[in-house]
């Protein structure tokens, strides 16, 4: 017997596993690349940078190389997700709504201030930002992207707890 899945689903559970890599890929870039870029600032920004353009192909660029592939996604769905919550029962159009803000405000903030912010950071020696400057861009950057993961960590785990209870 085949088991066909709503539309609902099929969106719910990519989430789900688009999710997942991209808040593992955030833990990550928490956890892994920011300690090598912000260890001694600003001179570990600078040193970054430099070494992104002397060797491209071996630079970490998470935002080309990772979260490019996996926005366009998350975005998908989560205006699918937007869009349905309208024609599911109550409880389901809750937690539909809750995931699909969290992921529209993520996708927004992270089009309008993190991809800018980031290329700020890097070309900062090239815009002849001061020590001071670069450091405080980096701190706000940094505590912001910690939110950020917050926010996506809470979708996730709301879109896992919604297909286990509501086994849709």
């Amino acid at each position: 017997m085949k088991k066909y899945y709503r539309l609902e689903q099929a969106l719910l559970l990519l989430f789900i596993i688009v999710g997942g890599i991209e808040v593992g890929g955030g833990l990550y870039e928490i956890r892994v690349i920011q300690p090598l870029i912000l260890h001694s600032q600003p001179e570990s920004v600078w040193k970054f940078s430099l070494l992104r353009t002397q060797y491209p192909e071996f630079a970490i660029n998470p935002g080309f190389k990772f979260w490019k592939f996996t926005s366009p996604f998350i975005l998908i769905s989560a205006i699918g997700l937007l869009i349905l919550s309208f024609k599911t029962n109550k409880i389901q159009q809750r937690f539909f709504l809750l995931i699909s803000t969290l992921l529209i405000i993520c996708f927004v903030t992270t089009l309008f201030y993190f991809a800018p912010t980031t290329g700020k950071i890097m070309d900062s020696a090239k815009l002849k930002l001061n020590a001071e400057e670069t450091t405080s861009i980096v701190l706000m950057w940094t505590r912001l992207n910690w939110l950020r993961l917050v926010f996506y960590m809470t979708a996730w785990l709301t879109a896992l707890k919604t297909w286990r209870e509501n086994k849709l």
